[in-house]
């Protein structure tokens, strides 16, 4: 297992622990995540962690999910594809699995790392700390609440700068194009200027459609009037 990423074929890549665990409760368990720690040997709310993402699954979980279902690693893995749909193993029986307690609350850590996070530019989380330490965002919510609202209040202004430059950056990319196509005499339309940008958002993000459009008015406002008239002549 540990040697399967040397064992890839070209244009193969491993697929993330979390995809690969929902592939195997939505083909084999029919989207019941409970069934499937039932049959694993897992809680389902520690079945739902390793799903989401939000804690690694451990590799015996893998282990426990190829012998029950007969489907290869790889197929697990990587592929994705399996050959059958029934379970190999129904009477596999896992004793029941409980994580580990955490160790207790080190508040004068979670502060500490709370406040560099503070002496930042803002882009980490409260989550993104409390998961660097291994500790449920709740927790720390609730054991270090001060510390946890004024790193929210800071990271939320991060985005919305973060999220201003970016929409800065999309109107002065807009415009460059669109003032090329000027320079060349030619008159651009929007799907000229999705193309160029080749950006998916283009088409569904209202935002960017509307900005799209402003611009080309900006730009050839001048060339759409001379266009009309000699139409209407």
């Amino acid at each position: 297992m540990l040697a399967l990423p040397q064992q890839l074929a070209l244009g193969e890549q491993l697929v993330s622990s979390s995809d690969a665990l929902c592939g195997l409760r939505d083909v084999f368990f029919a989207g019941n995540g409970s069934a499937m720690a039932r049959r694993l040997g897992e809680l389902p709310a520690q079945l739902n962690a390793y799903g989401v993402g939000s804690q690694p699954t451990p590799l015996h979980v893998f282990l426990r999910a190829s012998y029950v279902t007969g489907a290869s690693i790889h197929q697990i893995l990587v592929s994705q594809q399996f050959d059958s749909v029934g379970l190999a193993h129904r009477d596999a029986d896992f004793a029941l699995r409980r994580g580990k307690r955490e160790p207790g609350y080190d508040e004068a850590r979670v502060d500490e790392a709370l406040r560099q996070a503070l002496a930042g530019s803002g882009e980490l989380s409260v989550n993104v700390v409390a998961c660097s330490l291994n500790l449920d965002p709740p927790t720390v919510w609730r054991k270090s609440g001060e510390l946890a609202r004024q790193l929210a209040v800071r990271h939320a202004s991060f985005v919305a700068q973060r999220s201003a430059r970016k929409k800065e950056d999309f109107i002065e990319r807009v415009r460059s194009i669109a003032k090329r196509y000027k320079a060349a005499g030619i008159v651009a339309t929007a799907e000229d200027i999705k193309q160029e940008l080749d950006d998916a958002g283009c088409g569904i993000n209202e935002w960017k459609r509307t900005t799209v459009s402003e611009v080309l008015a900006e730009t050839f406002a001048a060339g759409f009037k001379a266009f009309r008239e000699r139409s209407r002549s």
